[in-house]
């Protein structure tokens, strides 16, 4: 499948059939993920809309595998044994656009909250 950025125009895509065929995966390959793969999943987060598109976002990517065992160790939701993890970490002072740096802030997302 093409990433949104590369699809051509007017080449209907099958939302709905995406929706309903999404699965949640609980058990990995002891494998590393392809650094190409990381990639694409990183354009395609970025693509994610976002209030008055002010993109608020930064994204870190773990593959050590010390890291992700932190991170087995402290998150619930990340007990299983995946390779790799894109944490999404919300920065209002990055954010494009003025009105949506004041509606972030106002939500008491600053730094250190």
């Amino acid at each position: 499948m093409l990433a949104a950025h590369e699809r051509k125009v007017g080449v209907p895509v099958d939302i709905i059939g995406l929706l309903r065929a999404r699965r949640s995966i609980r058990a990995f390959q002891p494998r590393p993920v392809e650094p190409e793969l990381l990639r694409q999943l990183l354009v395609a987060a970025m693509a994610a809309p976002s209030a008055c598109n002010s993109q608020p976002w930064e994204f870190v990517v773990v593959t050590q595998p010390e890291i992700m065992d932190r991170f087995r160790e402290k998150l619930l939701s990340a007990r299983y044994n995946a390779p790799a993890a894109i944490a999404v970490c919300g920065n209002p002072s990055i954010a494009h656009s003025s009105v949506a740096k004041k509606v972030l802030l106002g939500a008491g997302l600053q730094r250190g909250n």
